[in-house]
């Protein structure tokens, strides 16, 4: 009998200790998911992003809300300020009104490292032509293109950087002396 009693004693304590530990490793674990759902956040990944860029509170706070993707927008800005000479407020500018900020970010930062590494005749200053760059990224309809015209030309030319970022900006409207329209 003895033998019974305590295997009833054992199995009751581990029933009372289940009915005790249980409840508060599923709050323990919800707790986690919460904090593991704020992490993969796309407006909690855009505002710590952002506030690395020293944009203000506010500008942050309002762009994040506003955009459609908005951890794509803080890895434009971020990148930018980090790989150009462009402040956090025009990077976010530019990044907030780009398609493709993404693309936006890349174009930008390939045409500077370009420009900074094959300088040309012209006596651009370095910021100038971060922020032209940026400028004719964001209107470009395909900024990969754009960049890569704008590369293989300041390899290929003597032509000052903003001569280069102007003809490959008006390149895109496909200009009529190049393609005339027949039949008109």
């Amino acid at each position: 009998m003895s033998n019974n009693r305590l295997k009833q004693l054992c199995l009751r304590t581990v029933r009372l200790g289940t009915a005790a530990i249980l409840p508060a490793a599923i709050v323990g674990e919800i707790g986690l998911g919460t904090a593991r759902a704020a992490e993969n956040n796309p407006f909690a990944i855009c505002a710590a992003e952002l506030r690395e860029t020293e944009v203000s509170e506010s500008e942050a706070l309002e762009a994040c809300a506003e955009s459609l993707e908005p951890d794509d927008l803080s890895w434009c800005v971020l990148r930018l300020y980090n790989s150009t000479s462009v402040d956090g407020t025009s990077a976010l500018r530019s990044c907030f009104r780009a398609r493709r900020p993404v693309e936006l970010a890349t174009c930008a930062i390939d045409i500077t490292r370009a420009f900074q590494e094959q300088p040309s005749s012209g006596t651009e200053n370095i910021q100038d032509i971060a922020l032209s760059a940026l400028d004719g990224c964001r209107r470009s309809l395909i900024p990969n293109r754009f960049a890569d015209c704008a590369v293989g030309l300041n390899r290929q030319s003597d032509f000052s950087q903003t001569s280069i970022l102007n003809a490959c900006i008006a390149a895109e409207a496909f200009p009529p002396t190049l393609f005339p329209r027949s039949g008109s």
